[in-house]
Formats: structure tokens, C-alpha cells, sequence
């Protein structure tokens, strides 16, 4: 969606409007969509450092592939970076003990109460990524 892009960049230090015009969206529609996660201070618009907008996301989660809708800006975070960390152990360019030390034992919860704790064993997380290959590979031929 466009306005995730919008506060993405907003996130990143640019402004509303340089936000906006990277993704050439109205900047009056914007903020009727942005309302409750944006607000002015000093002429310039911020955005809120959590919100509560409803977003689905990938997770590994006991050896499998979940797709879940997340509530909040910082939980969707810190699925981010768990699947770039996950990326980035599988390429071996992350330490794997690291990545057990930052993940192990941390669990998200989705709109409806549920409870997912993130996949850290090395081989499960391999299985994933070739099941997911084969997957995508099937529905590319097919």
C-alpha cells in the first residue's frame, strides 16, 4: 500500500512530502489514510513511532511458512528483521549463534490473540527456504 511507503519513508528521516512524491501519491489523500499515525509539529509532519495499522506478514514459526496480520508497527519491526537476520544466516554472512542469541525464545502475537514463536533451529529454517524454492519454482512452470 502506498501510504506504508509513505511512513516508511517518513521513518527513514524523509519528509511527508518527499514521501509522497517518491511513490507519486496525493498528499491530501495521504493524510486522510495516514490521520492517525501522522501529526505536525513546528510545520513539519512526523510520523508516529507506533501505530496501530493492521499489516499481514511472513513468519517461520515450528518448522513452517505462517502468514499473519500483525497490529502494530514495532511487532511487523521486529518480524523484519528476524527475516532479514534469517536471510542473512542462510547466506552465511550472519553468525548463527547471533542470530539464536537476538531470536530464540521470542514469540509474536497476531490480531486474534494468536501465538507464534520464531524459528531459530538452523535445519528447520533450511527446510523452509527449499520448500519454499520448490514451491515457487512448481508455480513458475506450471
Amino acid at each position: 500500500m502506498k501510504s506504508f511507503e509513505v511512513l516508511r519513508a517518513m521513518r527513514h528521516n524523509h519528509s511527508f512530502t518527499t514521501g509522497c512524491r517518491s511513490i507519486a501519491a496525493d498528499p491530501e489523500t495521504m493524510k486522510k489514510y495516514l490521520k492517525n499515525v501522522i501529526y505536525k509539529k513546528k510545520g513539519r509532519w512526523h510520523a508516529k513511532r507506533d501505530d496501530n495499522i493492521e499489516r499481514g506478514i511472513i513468519i517461520y514459526t515450528r518448522g513452517h511458512i505462517r502468514h499473519i496480520v500483525l497490529g502494530k508497527f514495532s511487532t511487523a519491526s521486529v518480524v523484519g528483521k528476524y527475516m532479514n537476520s534469517v536471510k542473512f544466516v542462510l547466506s552465511g554472512t550472519e553468525d548463527y549463534d547471533l542470530f539464536v542469541q537476538t531470536y530464540k525464545g521470542i514469540s509474536i502475537t497476531d490480531v486474534d490473540g494468536k501465538s507464534y514463536r520464531l524459528e531459530t533451529r538452523l535445519d528447520a529454517l533450511k527446510e523452509i527456504e527449499l520448500r519454499k524454492e520448490q514451491i515457487e519454482y512448481a508455480d513458475y512452470y506450471d
